[in-house]
């Protein structure tokens, strides 16, 4: 796989993550906090993929 698209999946799948993170925050406040930690997770593995 071309390093753009790797760079282009990392990001879209960070976004979608975020925007659930958010809706969780409103929604199911008690499932955010860990639902936070894999954000944060993710974003590691992301690393260089990132934008």
């Amino acid at each position: 796989m071309p390093a753009h698209s790797q760079t282009d999946g990392a990001s879209s799948l960070l976004a979608r993550m975020a925007f659930h993170h958010a809706r969780l925050q409103i929604e199911a406040s008690a499932v955010a906090e860990p639902y936070a930690a894999l954000v944060t997770a993710a974003r590691s593995e992301a690393g260089v993929h990132m934008s």
